[in-house]
């Protein structure tokens, strides 16, 4: 992971109360072009039903 992606899990800890994480360099197969392809036209969904989103 990229050392901003891992203090951004570092600060996530100290939330006090449960969340989920979608993390797209994660979640997404960056090596499959048609999946990763597929998972960014749903990005601005995930984005916009997000209660909080960290770019």
């Amino acid at each position: 992971i990229t050392k901003n992606l891992g203090q951004a899990l570092e600060q996530s800890r100290y939330c006090d109360r449960d969340c989920l994480l979608w993390i797209n360099a994660i979640c997404i197969n960056q090596n499959h072009k048609i999946e990763r392809g597929q998972q960014v036209q749903l990005m601005g969904t995930v984005y916009a039903r997000a209660s909080c989103v960290l770019i």
